[in-house]
């Protein structure tokens, strides 16, 4: 083993532990409240991407206030095919 593949080698054994310690995890999990309130976000924002008029533009763009930049792009390109020419537009 060279010594470049060595260091890389130690470098990536010491990233593992330096982030399994456990003072660096987050000290308190995300409470059932708010795991409850990110799943019920992400539910509302799939039925309303999901669930729009064939053929009205609108109701579809509405739903992108959900989605990140990228994440909207990604959802749109995983669409073709699926959308008509109007909601293309």
């Amino acid at each position: 083993m060279s010594v470049t593949c060595q260091s890389v080698c130690c470098l990536v054994l010491l990233s593992i532990a330096v982030v399994s310690l456990p003072g660096l995890t987050p000290a308190i999990p995300l409470q059932e409240k708010e795991e409850a309130a990110i799943v019920e976000f992400a539910k509302n924002a799939v039925v309303q991407a999901l669930n729009y008029s064939q053929g009205d533009r609108q109701s579809l763009i509405d739903a992108q206030d959900a989605f990140t930049p990228d994440g909207w792009r990604e959802f749109m390109k995983r669409m073709e095919g699926w959308l008509d020419s109007k909601v293309l537009l």
